[in-house]
Order: C-alpha cells, then structure tokens, then sequence
C-alpha cells in the first residue's frame, strides 16, 4: 500500500508539472547552459572534448593556482626555497655520468674476458694432435642384436655339446661315489648321477 501510495503520489505531482516540465525540455534554463554564436559552437564544443580528457591537468593546475596565490611570502623567500634547485641537478648530471662511465667498464671488461675464453679453443681447434698409438692389425667386429640372435645356440645344440663333453670325463671312482653318497645321505643313486652326467635316461 506504501508503494502504491508513492507512485499515486509521482504521477500527480507529474500531471501537475507537465506544462513546466514540457517547457524545460524545449527550452533549457539561461542557467543551464552557455550561450555560444552559432559559427562557434564547434570549435567551442571541441574545446570542451578537449578539457573534459585534460581534467586531471587542469585540476592539478588549479591547484597550484590557489596555493600560489595563498603564499603571501616575500621573494627572498622563494629565492631562498630555490638555490638547492641547481646544485640537486648538477649532482643527479654528475651521477648519470659515472654510471655511464661504469656501464662502459663493465662492458669492455665482458669483451676482453670472453676473448681470453676463446683463445684456447681457437688454439686447439687449429692443430689437432695426431694419436701416437699404431693402426691395430686385427679389428673386432661390431656386435649387433642381429648378430647376437643368428649366432645363439638352440637348446639341441647344448644338450649335445654337454654330452660330449660328459663323454670325455671318466666316471667317478669307487671312493670319489661313496663320498658323494655320504655327502647326501645315501639319498643320490649311482644311476642318478650317471643319468645328469651323460644324459642317460
């Protein structure tokens, strides 16, 4: 109802005022607004553009203008206020210059530390020394995966390698088996240890 009540209130007061408010709108106020002759009006609203973007400028100058003006003190005391003014410049002129001069050091200081780097190389580079150890006579190949593969043993080929060179031990002695068999309890047989020798079945 509150709300109601206040809108009901806006539009009367707007009905009310509509004859000044209509007016208002054709016509602006003397007050409102700057009177400009009309061959002017755009170079004047240029400038205008041209002030609202310098508004922090201007601001800052304005107020320099009123403290300016609020210094009421003689001019021996802006004298006095500015003669630390040049020899500050003379000392910051002083100091760009001898970090110049030092940047300079610096500089020729790198040049002449990476030549004296490069000498040595560049000494070694021009006569390489030749290998006093002789051409060896006998050249061991190059072993690949390839070579490797084509050349491993199958497991026939073990198995009868390890029977002929079982062939070629003698069988154990009378006291070399009973030591064996001592050795394991008398758990190992004569036959078992023939057969792992010889392949035997």
């Amino acid at each position: 109802m509150q709300a109601l009540a206040k809108t009901t209130a806006t539009l009367k007061d707007v009905i009310q005022n509509k004859d000044r408010i209509i007016a208002r709108l054709q016509q602006p106020y003397s007050l409102d607004c700057i009177p400009v002759e009309t061959e002017y009006q755009k170079q004047f609203s240029e400038l205008l553009i041209k002030a609202a973007g310098d508004y922090g400028a201007l601001s800052a100058a304005m107020g320099d203008l009123q403290w300016s003006s609020n210094f009421k003190d003689p001019p021996a005391v802006w004298g006095e206020l500015l003669r630390p003014i040049p020899a500050a410049l003379a000392s910051c002129t002083r100091y760009s210059e001898a970090l110049s001069a030092m940047r300079e050091a610096v500089t020729e200081m790198c040049k002449l530390r990476a030549g004296s780097t490069l000498a040595p190389l560049k000494v070694g580079w021009s006569s390489p020394r030749p290998d006093p150890r002789p051409e060896p006579e006998c050249v061991t190949p190059q072993w690949t995966r390839e070579t490797v593969i084509s050349e491993e043993p199958s497991s026939e080929d073990l198995i009868s390698r390890t029977r002929r060179l079982a062939s070629q031990l003698q069988p154990p002695r009378e006291e070399e088996w009973r030591t064996v068999t001592e050795w394991y309890g008398g758990s190992i047989t004569r036959s078992h240890l023939t057969q792992a020798m010889y392949g035997t079945r």
